[in-house]
């Protein structure tokens, strides 16, 4: 025993990290699935660092994923294809 009045203090709580918000996007990069600083897509929860997307700077207003984007075109290209089926004359 210590003598009196030479007592240390308990060590303090160990600081936690401030709780994280969970906005629905995803934790790591797409591409790489490596952590860091992510662009998220405005249309899904992907995320992506910005050289992964062949960008250099945060693109101002939305930005759309290169897998939203080819989900989207290739939709309207199906769709378009059955357009065009469609309206086949006899």
């Amino acid at each position: 025993p210590q003598p009196r009045g030479t007592e240390r203090p308990p060590h303090p709580p160990a600081a936690r990290p401030p709780p994280r918000e969970d906005d629905g996007s995803d934790d790591y990069c797409y591409f790489c699935r490596r952590d860091g600083e992510l662009l998220c897509c405005d249309d899904c929860e992907r995320v992506f660092h910005l050289p992964c997307v062949q960008l250099t700077a945060i693109p101002p207003g939305n930005w759309t994923c290169p897998v939203c984007v080819s989900e989207t075109t290739g939709s309207r290209a199906r769709h378009k294809s059955v357009r065009l089926t469609s309206d086949f004359e006899f």
